[in-house]
């Protein structure tokens, strides 16, 4: 799972319960669920190995990891019985806003993710939904400005690239 954006879900945003799932999630944000952003929970070992990450604020810890591995790594979000954890914080990650899940320039998630992986223009990967080389690059429209003028009508878009 690469570059998702996953947001309030009733309860876990992504639960790995099948006994010896495995799997990667990278670039993702995870935020304002119910109970944790990601958890690794069954009765036979697996692993799920996060990098890259956002999970927060979600309902309980960011990450968790019950009877499986949660493999955390350059990831923001609090942390229950995960390993690795290299690279890890719990800061607010400064979205633009409650609805806008871009990072802020100068968020703590802002060129801090895996070093050995880039965003499109070539910088350390980003943390979050936005980040790696595999993030959206198409321009997001972020205000759209209507103003009639006589028998015209004047439109005004404003766009950011996504990383």
């Amino acid at each position: 799972m690469r570059n998702c954006l996953i947001t309030a879900c009733s309860q876990v945003g992504i639960l790995a319960a099948t006994a010896g799932d495995n799997g990667l999630v990278q670039n993702c944000t995870i935020t304002y669920n119910g109970s944790y952003g990601v958890e690794a929970r069954s009765d036979a070992n697996g692993t799920i190995t996060v990098s890259n990450c956002i999970a927060r604020p979600n309902g309980n810890n960011g990450f968790y990891g019950y009877r499986s591995t949660c493999n955390l790594s350059y990831s923001n979000g609090s942390t229950v019985w995960t390993a690795g954890n290299q690279g890890v914080i719990d800061i607010d990650p400064q979205f633009v806003s409650n609805t806008d899940y871009h990072i802020s320039q100068g968020s703590p998630c802002w060129d801090t993710g895996n070093p050995s992986l880039q965003d499109p223009d070539g910088s350390r990967s980003d943390m979050g939904y936005f980040g790696g080389p595999d993030c959206p690059i198409y321009p997001t429209v972020f205000e759209i400005t209507i103003t009639p003028n006589g028998s015209n009508i004047n439109l005004e878009a404003k766009a950011r690239a996504n990383y």
